[in-house]
């Protein structure tokens, strides 16, 4: 998502690399009702199947999203069947009906109909995870497609809010995308995938909410945020038998969405496990909090215990905080780029730069913005760029299920290698804006290519379906391998790579580097 907007979805990305923070969401209510399909969408219907130059198919992104015609050639009577076996997402669901026309699949005889909805208008810019999945499109189309046919991707804009997101969905249904490919809006994301799933579309990859993992029809590639917790707790366990930190951290984390809630309990639980219990847990607004020093106030002040400690953000702002033991020796934040600026900013007002864990900040734009946080600048690093074993200790720390496209070791990774040459190649504007989420994205591309080549050509969503169920042990070339089956929901990743930031800043040559190898919880 893109680091240069105040895009919550961040704070949803945040937990992947907490495990990134890594990946979670529970239910928001859909203001219309889903039967209301023919209110929800304007019927637009363009010669071409509505695509454009860059193989994109074309919608307003506005409140009324334009349908474009998926059917055309290549059809024969629709029929459907039902496929993936179970009842998909809640127990109340019924099976899902998949169909095995190709004119109810958006095939045509030369392209293919892909449908993705990311937030990009308001607090949450995912423009770039669409971009991503348009530079593999693009990849594709290049070397001459899928079985002579090109791939389309209707993208949708779910401005962070539950309606336009079930708008969206509503387009894809009455497109009749083939599937849905890198999805991230986290104004709506785990509700739709079981409504796109119950409409008989399959979803490939997604942030990571919860109903991500329990839908036949749902094909996740990454670590659920409700994992995230055990990749965290992983992660400081290991990092406290040489450090003398990570023994009493405060949380911040963004609460716009209703959904991380259950993702903060999550980790809380996974803390304690590991006999860690936060000082205090502190929720902050991405969009109406313009400044955060309130909050970090609270962060080094607050006990969520009882008695409350009473001490004051001047007594545990020095850099012998850690010896206070009412005040907090390290900091685990889950927000977004924006919002770490703000984060970042009134810690230097306070004077407070404990170390931190935290989502999201393994990426170009956030890198170079706050590396002197990042690489602990402000805490004690000598002149000649070295620093003590405390220092070191410092340093910030994150997880992520993929190897870090900035650490140098990787640059010879033929996935990373692919990943940013596409980048570069077809949307070089973005390259700064990568991070983990729009790996995830590359990711469900791969795996949609993939299983699209296992289904031959004459591809239908049955078919398609029919592929993913028989994935096994594909090699995205940077995660674990990624494996799926028929029936009940799929998760098939809970592997994490640990990394972390070196002592010194971006402009003294400070990078992300993975200091595990992946890590399998």
């Amino acid at each position: 998502m893109n680091g240069n907007t105040a895009f919550v979805d961040k704070a949803v990305v945040a937990f992947v690399t907490l495990s990134l923070a890594a990946t979670a969401g529970f239910g928001v209510a859909v203001a219309n009702d889903y039967s209301q399909r023919g209110q929800q969408s304007t019927a637009a219907t363009t010669a071409d199947n509505g695509t454009t130059a860059d193989n994109t198919a074309t919608t307003d992104n506005g409140s009324n999203p334009t349908t474009t015609s998926g059917g055309g050639g290549g059809g024969g009577t629709t029929t459907t069947t039902t496929t993936g076996g179970g009842s998909g997402g809640s127990a109340s669901s019924p099976a899902q009906a998949v169909a095995n026309s190709q004119a109810a699949s958006g095939v045509t005889g030369d392209k293919i109909l892909v449908g993705g909805i990311f937030d990009m208008t308001g607090p949450v810019d995912s423009s770039v995870e669409r971009d991503t999945v348009r530079a593999y499109f693009a990849k594709i189309n290049d070397a001459g497609g899928i079985n002579g046919r090109k791939l389309v991707l209707l993208p949708c804009d779910g401005y962070y809010d539950e309606v336009h997101s079930h708008q969206c969905a509503l387009t894809m249904v009455d497109n009749h995308v083939l599937a849905m490919v890198g999805d991230t809006f986290p104004g709506g994301e785990n509700d739709q995938v079981p409504f796109l799933n119950k409409e008989g579309i399959p979803t490939i990859g997604g942030l990571g909410v919860p109903h991500e993992y329990d839908n036949a029809l749902s094909y996740p590639v990454s670590p659920s945020f409700a994992f995230s917790g055990n990749a965290l707790a992983a992660q400081i366990k290991q990092v406290q038998q040489t450090s003398p930190f990570y023994r009493k951290p405060a949380i911040l984390y963004i609460s716009d969405v209703d959904w991380v809630q259950p993702v903060i309990k999550a980790v809380e639980t996974s803390l304690k496990a590991i006999g860690v219990t936060p000082t205090h847990v502190e929720g902050a607004s991405a969009t109406n909090d313009p400044d955060y020093t309130q909050h970090v106030a609270n962060l080094i002040s607050k006990d969520d215990g009882d008695p409350p400690n009473g001490v004051s953000p001047a007594a545990c702002s020095n850099k012998e905080s850690p010896a206070q033991n009412a005040c907090p020796d390290s900091l685990i934040a889950a927000t977004d780029p924006f919002s770490y600026t703000k984060l970042f900013q009134a810690m230097d007002r306070v004077g407070w730069h404990p170390p931190i864990v935290a989502g999201g900040l393994d990426k170009g734009n956030v890198q170079s913005l706050y590396s002197d946080q990042l690489g602990c600048g402000a805490c004690g690093e000598t002149s000649n760029n070295t620093s003590s074993p405390t220092d070191r200790s410092r340093q910030a720390m994150s997880s992520t299920p993929f190897v870090s496209p900035l650490d140098p070791a990787q640059a010879n990774n033929p996935t990373v290698k692919d990943y940013l040459d596409s980048m570069n190649k077809y949307f070089p504007s973005q390259v700064p804006a990568l991070d983990v989420y729009t790996q995830i994205a590359w990711t469900s591309a791969q795996v949609f290519v993939e299983a699209l080549k296992e289904a031959g050509s004459n591809v239908t969503r049955e078919s398609l379906v029919a592929a993913l169920n028989k994935m096994q042990n594909f090699d995205t070339g940077w995660s674990t391998k990624i494996s799926y089956s028929p029936g009940g929901g799929h998760d098939p990743n809970h592997c994490y790579y640990f990394i972390r930031h070196d002592p010194k800043s971006f402009d003294q040559g400070g990078t992300w580097r993975q200091y595990t190898g992946l890590q399998c919880l």
